[in-house]
């Protein structure tokens, strides 16, 4: 998922550390596409050290995302009835797509800048122009399309088929005895365990879907367990300790991550005195939670211009303070592009169009609710 779902709707409370998880996660993925193409290019991190595992294993972080949008969804909207779907879609809508429509935008005319230079990043299939209305309408994932353009969006396509399903899912989360999501639960756990394991990372395609669709009912399940979080002391702790472990034990240990963020998210909604809640409500990691969502989509696209304009090349050439450079350089601007981006592009889009869906709403005569 993309980091979308972090902020609370109107009327709701936000809980801190399940905004703030969101702004690590976003961390964790720059991260592991910088050293990534970093590597590509000759610069890489021994074999084996734990940084270099820490790092492999980012692409976890988008499964965070899934579990943890299941959970706030089923949190923001545990009283959604059939007549609100449509409010609670376009809702999503506003939520994610006008950042992305404008940063695609503005990839289009980027790339074909950089033709004109001979600076065409890549593989040319990766920015394939045949696929582009797939990207542009965010069904590329759906249709098995290679990952191109802006790749970190793979995951809001899916995320848009999480929203799709999600009333029965919350119908679910009413409707089955607790045993029964139970049972539910630990099935998704274990198939995302599964997929991770014998199919990797999937990012398009049905590997992608399901891995979406499983982390995001994780999601919605455990909500319903656990409507307060759980408040067992130092659960979240814990919960975090067992997940960084399995990032760092070895390249296989991160497949059993799914087990340590169904536990984790929950615990992070949870009240009480913990180290990680403490680290996670203070006002900095509240800050980039906020604009994760900016710095998911917004850090991809600057890491192709920083490699193919700055000539990384040429830092690899004179050492470690080049490098060092290229990498402060480059997380300083994705951080200022993001505080832009959600300023000027993400909160008031969303503002504008629920405003408008508002308005609509005001014009039309009541309906009486009918429960899901």
């Amino acid at each position: 998922m993309a980091p979308a779902d972090a902020m609370p709707e109107a009327g709701a409370v936000e809980i801190a550390p399940l905004t703030s998880i969101r702004g690590v996660a976003a961390v964790w993925i720059v991260a592991f596409h910088l050293f990534k193409n970093l590597s590509n290019h000759g610069i890489v991190l021994a074999p084996g050290t734990v940084a270099g595992r820490a790092l492999s294993a980012g692409p976890f972080g988008v499964d965070i995302f899934f579990v943890l949008s299941g959970f706030i969804l089923a949190r923001t909207y545990r009283a959604l009835t059939v007549g609100g779907i449509p409010e609670f879609l376009f809702k999503r809508f506003a939520r994610v797509y006008p950042l992305h429509l404008v940063i695609l935008s503005l990839m289009v005319p980027g790339f074909f800048a950089l033709g004109l230079l001979g600076r065409v990043p890549g593989d040319p299939e990766f920015f394939s122009y045949g696929v582009l209305p797939y990207h542009f309408t965010l069904t590329f994932a759906w249709f098995g399309h290679p990952v191109g353009w802006n790749s970190p969006a793979w995951s809001v396509s899916i995320e848009l088929l999480a929203y799709a399903v999600f009333p029965g899912l919350l119908l679910v989360g009413r409707r089955l005895p607790a045993p029964a999501r139970i049972v539910l639960a630990v099935l998704c756990v274990v198939a995302s365990v599964a997929i991770l394991r014998f199919a990797g990372f999937e990012n398009t395609g049905l590997g992608a879907i399901e891995r979406g669709l499983l982390g995001f009912t994780v999601g919605v399940l455990m909500q319903s367990l656990a409507p307060s979080g759980f408040t067992v002391l130092f659960v979240p702790s814990a919960a975090f300790a067992v997940l960084v472990a399995l990032a760092i034990l070895s390249d296989e240990s991160i497949v059993l991550a799914p087990l340590a963020a169904a536990i984790l998210i929950p615990a992070l909604a949870g009240r009480g005195r913990d180290p990680v809640l403490a680290a996670l409500s203070a006002p900095a990691a509240l800050w980039l939670g906020r604009i994760s969502y900016s710095v998911y989509l917004v850090h991809f696209p600057l890491l192709l211009a920083w490699m193919n304009l700055l000539r990384l090349p040429f830092f690899a050439a004179h050492g470690g303070l080049s490098v060092a450079v290229f990498v402060v350089s480059y997380l300083s601007v994705v951080l200022a592009a993001s505080c832009a981006a959600y300023a000027l592009i993400e909160a008031p889009a969303r503002t504008a169009l629920r405003g408008w869906w508002r308005r609509r709403v005001a014009r039309q005569a009541p309906a009486s609710p009918v429960p899901i």
